[in-house]
């Protein structure tokens, strides 16, 4: 359906034959780049598989800019056509179901549902965008917990990581919330490398992603995935600050 809706807009353009290219209005170009950008992040691909169908809308931008109309309609055919069969030869990256396996593992068929905190961002160094799935979890015996689930794909083997942790909620534990589970607010930032050495022990020379769980009340708790973890069951370096 995407890629049909793509291949509409690459040639619904109004020929130039009917219209002068500098009576076209300035953003048709830049709204089918848009429509592209927004079916990326509907079909989760990764940018680490995007370059052919990006160097097709780069050259269509300039085409446009210099007022060829002709060829940017051929383009953007060309971009529809290599989006589709990234699309026939996909999944690429990590993929919803993987997520949801891991929340099933997780949180049980009967919390999952209720899980609706997901976002899809680079917590790996490879910068492909990974899943995060964050709960407030309200039915445990030993009290309130916010949970943080990250799964990603390994670049270099294909398997599927996960990291998990529970963050106790009204506590005064290094790595917990202080807090009572309300206006959690959780961002993400990149940690550069010479950022990272002044709280963290063994840093290389890489960048790292961080999710930065704050609820106001003391100091956040970053949450930061390990440089080149390997197995299923990743450990969050966690430290408060």
């Amino acid at each position: 359906m995407i890629v049909a809706t793509l291949l509409t807009l690459a040639l619904a353009m109004t020929s130039p034959a009917a219209i002068e290219p500098e009576e076209l209005p300035d953003n048709d170009c830049y709204q089918q780049v848009e429509a592209f950008h927004q079916a990326y992040e509907e079909d989760y691909m990764p940018p680490s598989v995007t370059g052919p169908v990006d160097a097709k809308l780069d050259a269509m931008i300039l085409a446009c800019e210099a007022g060829d109309m002709a060829a940017v309609q051929h383009l953007a055919h060309e971009a529809t056509l290599a989006y589709d069969a990234l699309v026939k030869t996909g999944p690429h990256g990590v993929t919803q179901g993987d997520l949801y396996q891991a929340m099933r593992y997780w949180w049980g068929t009967l919390f999952t549902p209720l899980v609706e905190d997901i976002r899809w961002l680079p917590i790996t160094n490879d910068d492909d965008p990974d899943f995060v799935a964050l709960y407030l979890q309200q039915d445990n015996p030993d009290g309130l917990f916010y949970e943080v689930l990250a799964v990603a794909k390994d670049a270099k083997t294909g398997q599927v990581q996960q990291a998990f942790i529970s963050l106790p909620v009204g506590t005064s534990d290094q790595i917990g919330l202080c807090g009572d589970g309300q206006n959690i607010d959780v961002s993400w930032h990149t940690v550069m490398a010479s950022e990272a050495r002044s709280f963290l022990k063994g840093v290389a020379e890489e960048n790292w992603h961080a999710l930065i769980i704050d609820d106001g009340k003391c100091d956040k708790v970053w949450l930061l995935w390990p440089i080149g973890a390997e197995g299923n069951q990743v450990d969050w370096r966690a430290v408060r600050r």
